[in-house]
């Protein structure tokens, strides 16, 4: 929206268009607040209602300030656009700085809880490159004002929020299908040419990497195990059921479980809610973390936590 509406300014054929005149600046000072609430999810942090709500605030003030216009006739809002193609109104300048301080405010927040999460290493780049493009025009608006209206830095932010949101889902489903199809095919299909011992080798890799425990990442997958090491999915999932015992779904699973009984036992986590450890522990979900934590143990994470006290 950001980009058309670039282009129908800069062209003049807004005039052609008069009702999507102003639509764009709500949709612009929504990039930030949504930003941060994905980035927010992925990491398994809770917010408050405030919290959830305060980034909203000025869209929302954006979107009702706009009423009159959006109710106005044709004629009106042809009147207004061309003294706007002349020279940017005063309250458009408003509420475009107002729309990129918001978004600037919550890309800071997000950087920073980012930088305060301990197993999210990935990622960091996206949100340091956007706060860049978000500066881009505001430093460019100091010698054009109407530069900060053309519509270009919300259409750049918009593509990088899109590339981001891409990868984070191409990396979390390749991976699952991936580790699915791979683990699903029976083992006598899978037969390595592999000598004993290679097989051996990257067994003690797999050991040695798995030993800085990347799978408190709830993302972390077969793929991701492989590329890291360099060698095919097909190969780590023939070790793991050849050399080490077990699937790699069911390795890992082990792997969080004992994580998520150590941090329940332990009093330097007395604070944090079963279910923040457990996705803590790596598990992405509340209910395969209690599913797998009844049938290991008898007892509910709770169960097992009161009894260690």
């Amino acid at each position: 929206m950001g980009i058309l509406q670039g282009f129908l300014y800069s062209s003049g054929r807004i005039l052609s268009f008069p009702h999507l005149a102003r639509t764009g600046f709500s949709i612009m000072a929504l990039i930030g607040p949504l930003v941060l609430l994905a980035t927010l999810a992925i990491l398994k942090e809770r917010l408050t209602f405030l919290q959830k709500i305060f980034p909203f605030v000025i869209p929302a003030g954006i979107i009702v300030y706009l009423v009159p216009f959006y109710a106005a006739s044709s004629d009106q809002k042809l009147v207004y656009l061309r003294e706007d193609l002349v020279q940017i109104h005063f309250d458009c300048i408003l509420i475009l700085y107002a729309a990129l301080i918001n978004n600037l405010l919550c890309i800071l927040y997000t950087i920073r809880r980012m930088a305060m999460h301990k197993n999210k290493k990935a990622g960091r780049w996206f949100y340091g490159l956007l706060l860049v493009v978000l500066m881009v025009p505001a430093a460019l608006s100091v010698l054009d004002q109407n530069l900060l209206n053309s519509g270009l830095f919300s259409g750049v932010v918009s593509v990088l929020v899109l590339a981001r949101s891409w990868q984070i889902l191409w990396r979390s489903e390749s991976g699952r299908i991936a580790s699915f199809l791979i683990e699903s095919i029976p083992e006598r299909y899978l037969k390595s040419r592999a000598s004993p011992e290679k097989m051996a080798e990257v067994a003690a890799r797999i050991q040695s990497e798995l030993s800085s425990h990347p799978y408190l990442d709830p993302d972390y997958s077969l793929t991701t195990l492989a590329s890291s090491l360099g060698e095919s999915a097909h190969m780590i999932s023939q070790v793991f059921s050849q050399e080490l015992g077990q699937n790699f779904s069911a390795f890992i699973a082990e792997r969080r479980l004992a994580e998520a009984r150590r941090m329940l036992r332990d009093p330097a986590f007395a604070e944090f809610s079963v279910l923040r450890i457990g996705f803590e522990a790596g598990f992405n979900s509340k209910s395969s973390f209690y599913e797998l934590f009844r049938r290991q143990t008898g007892q509910t994470p709770a169960e097992f936590r009161s009894k260690g006290a």
